[in-house]
């Protein structure tokens, strides 16, 4: 799945670029809510900040974000690279999926 393919869908959506993945934001989604309560949320695994907030599918790349602006910083729920990334943006944590084909 790319960047293209999900704004192609659904223009305002909230995802993020990583290592050639997209992730999207669960935060808010109520099946995702449950689970939550499960995930231990550490800064010990920070993989970076956001680079660039593009809408554009053709300048979206690692660390490119619709929603969220440059320098918010981005950490994996694990080291092993769950599928699941995490941010603190206006002192709320924000859960993002990874999006996979299909």
């Amino acid at each position: 799945m790319t960047a293209r393919d999900v704004l192609k869908q659904n223009k305002d959506a909230d995802i993020i670029e990583y290592d050639g993945k997209i992730f999207s934001n669960v935060t808010n989604l109520d099946w995702f809510e449950n689970d939550r309560e499960n995930i231990s949320f550490s800064k010990d695994n920070y993989i970076g900040k956001i680079q660039k907030q593009t809408t554009s599918s053709l300048l979206f790349n690692d660390l490119s974000a619709t929603k969220l602006p440059k320098g918010t910083k981005v950490y994996s729920i694990d080291e092993e690279g769950s599928g699941l990334l995490l941010v603190e943006f206006q002192g709320e944590e924000l859960y993002y999926m990874e999006l996979l084909e299909g």
